[in-house]
C-alpha cells in the first residue's frame, strides 16, 4: 500500500532496502498465514505480479507491519502480503483510527477519548495497562469512556 504523505516521516531512509529484503524473503508469495482471517491452515497462494486468483486485477505484494507501528521495521514484524490480506489485516486498525478521527471532529462533551493507546492486533492496551479486545463478531473497538462528573 502506498505510504501516506502524513506518515512518510515515520519510515526510515532505507525503507526501500527493507522492503526489498522482505519481498525477497517471501519468494514473491504472500506471507499471510491466517493473520487476515482467511486460510487458517496454509499460507496465502497469491503471487506477486500475477493475475489475482480471488479478486480482479493483478497482485502487488505490500509490506504489512504486524503491530501497526511503521517505526518498528524488524524483519519479524514485517510480512509481504497481497492487497486482499493486507487490507483485511489492517481493517480493525483503520476502524479504530476512523473512530478516533470522528471523535476529534465531533467531540461529544459526554465522552472522552482515551489518550496514548497502544493498538494491539484486534484490541488495544489503554494507559492503565488494561487490555481491550474487539472486532470479533462485530464488537466495537471504540476506546471511549463516559465522563464522570
Amino acid at each position: 500500500m502506498p505510504i501516506r504523505d502524513s506518515q512518510k516521516a515515520l519510515y526510515p531512509a532505507n525503507w526501500p532496502d527493507i522492503r526489498a529484503a522482505i519481498l525477497e524473503r517471501s519468494g514473491g508469495q504472500c506471507e499471510c498465514v491466517h493473520e487476515c482471517g482467511l486460510h487458517p491452515d496454509h499460507r496465502c497462494i497469491e503471487m506477486n505480479h500475477t493475475p489475482a486468483l480471488f479478486a480482479k486485477g493483478s497482485i502487488v505484494l505490500t509490506i504489512a507491519h504486524l503491530n501497526n507501528d511503521p517505526t518498528d521495521n524488524r524483519p519479524e514484524n514485517l510480512k509481504a502480503m497481497c492487497q486482499r490480506c493486507h487490507n483485511r489485516y489492517d481493517q480493525p486498525y483503520r476502524q479504530f483510527n476512523a473512530r478516533q478521527t470522528r471523535l476529534q471532529k465531533h467531540h461529544n462533551p459526554d465522552q472522552v477519548a482515551l489518550g496514548s493507546v497502544f493498538y494491539v492486533r484486534f484490541g488495544f492496551v489503554d494507559p492503565d495497562g488494561r487490555h481491550h479486545f474487539g472486532n470479533k463478531g462485530g464488537e466495537n473497538l471504540d476506546p471511549v469512556i463516559e465522563r464522570k462528573e
